[in-house]
Formats: structure tokens, C-alpha cells, sequence
């Protein structure tokens, strides 16, 4: 690809992109053998679809001070997939330009040459999401019988076991890719990108930006609620229970003090 190519992409890649940036949970930080409410909790199912109708998701997450943060993570408009968007590209052709930067391409055939990266830990990656995703829809269907007896309780233990351990190869992986191509053009106009959208989507309570521009989100100081923020965005704009990407113990959601 020349300097002088301008790449632009749709607001539907860059929200594909997105959850991309952020790690799957460390499933072996899971208490004991707890099953995720996410999982098996009609309850939350029933709370994600209240927040997919009313168009966002609350959170009460306790700063570095001590103090609550409160406020709403909104669904973005048009005109947020817009500005995430613009951002991109942005970004995408400042970088192209630099004669540091390497595309995700360029690296991709240097680390398959290597051996170090390519369509075996591809496919590999894609095989074992698809695990998980099959083990997490038995395991549903399994807790929503009206009759849970102990033999299917044994059992969808003996199945989140199995998806602990598939779900940890799977985070292995994705680590490892995204070790590999963080310095890539695309990915630091990705994390830019989810940062615009951030500061387009999460306000306080009155509706005002938490942060105001790419500069303010630059200054937070408080890397914990940032992560949490991103872990509840992502999870939110993917269609996900508010606990799928898990918050540590200090940090809540909703309007629980």
C-alpha cells in the first residue's frame, strides 16, 4: 500500500474492531468454580434487554479517590459511529505516513514466515470461540429447565469447568496476537477510534460527556475506571450481560452504593 492511499472504513468494521482491543476475561481469576450470573441468569438476561430498550447501561464504579463515579454508557447514534469513524481514518492516514509504522499485513507475513503467527492460529482461535459459544448455550439451556435436579446442576458445573479451560486457551491466543500486532497502523487507529467513541458515549447522569474530547479521555488519571468502562461499553455494544467481561470486587454497576 502507497503513502498516499486514504483508507476510510465503515462504522460497522470499526465497531467489529473494537471489542478486538480488549482481552477476553482471565478466566482463572474466577472465585472457586462461580458460574457467571451472565450465564445462567434469566434475570440478567432480562436487565441486558431493559437496557438495550431504553438505550443504555448504568454503572456506579468506585474511582482511585474513594468517590462513586456514576453515570450512563449510551448506544452510539449515527453520529457517534460517525465521529469513532472519522477518528479512524484519521488516525489511519496520519500513521501510513510515518516510516516507523508497519501495516497489520506487512507484519502478518513477517511473523508467518517466522512461524510465529498465522492461519493455523487463526482458525485454532475461531475453532475454540466456537467451542466456548457452544458449552455457553448448553449451559443455558441446561439452568433454564424449570426442574434443576442435582444431576443437571453436576453438570453444568462439569460444563463451565470445560469452558474455563477452552476459554483460557482461547485468551492465550488473543493475547498473543494482540502482543504481536499492538504497533501495527491498525490497531493504534483502533484504540484511537474506541476512544472517540467512548467520549461520544459514556456521560453522567445529566447527560454531560465524561470526557469532552480525545485530549480529556488522554488526561484520565484513573486507569481502573477507564478499563471498567471499556469492559461495560464493549460488552453492552455487543449485545452481552453487564458481568460477561467481569469487574473486579470494588467495582459495581447499576445504582447500588
Amino acid at each position: 500500500m502507497s503513502k498516499n492511499t486514504v483508507k476510510t472504513v465503515s462504522a460497522t468494521k470499526v465497531d467489529k474492531e473494537l471489542a478486538k482491543i480488549v482481552n477476553p476475561p482471565d478466566v482463572e481469576t474466577m472465585q472457586d468454580e462461580r458460574i457467571p450470573a451472565s450465564l445462567i441468569s434469566v434475570q440478567a438476561e432480562s436487565l441486558l434487554q431493559a437496557e438495550i430498550s431504553r438505550g443504555y447501561r448504568e454503572f456506579n464504579i468506585k474511582g482511585q479517590n474513594g468517590k462513586s463515579r456514576q453515570g450512563k454508557i449510551w448506544f452510539p447514534t449515527v453520529g457517534d459511529d460517525e465521529e469513532a469513524n472519522l477518528a479512524y481514518s484519521q488516525a489511519y492516514n496520519a500513521l501510513i505516513m510515518s516510516d516507523n509504522m508497519v501495516t497489520e499485513e506487512q507484519l502478518r507475513v513477517a511473523y508467518e514466515k517466522r512461524g510465529m503467527w498465522g492461519k493455523e492460529q487463526e482458525d485454532r482461535f475461531e475453532s475454540l470461540n466456537d467451542d466456548v459459544d457452544a458449552v455457553r448455550e448448553e449451559i443455558a439451556t441446561l439452568a433454564h429447565k424449570d426442574k434443576q435436579t442435582q444431576k443437571v446442576k453436576t453438570r453444568i458445573l462439569e460444563l463451565y469447568t470445560d469452558m474455563k479451560k477452552i476459554a483460557k486457551e482461547a485468551d492465550d491466543l488473543r493475547g498473543r496476537q494482540i502482543q504481536l500486532f499492538s504497533t501495527s497502523i491498525e490497531s493504534r487507529a483502533m484504540e484511537i477510534a474506541l476512544r472517540a467513541k467512548l467520549t461520544c458515549c459514556v456521560k453522567d447522569n445529566e447527560g454531560n460527556r465524561i470526557w469532552n474530547d480525545l485530549d480529556a479521555f488522554g488526561d484520565e488519571r484513573d486507569k481502573a475506571f477507564v478499563s471498567v468502562i471499556i469492559n461495560k461499553a464493549l460488552s453492552l455494544w455487543g449485545g452481552l450481560p453487564d458481568d460477561f467481561l467481569g469487574d473486579s470486587p470494588e467495582q459495581s454497576s447499576g445504582n447500588s452504593e
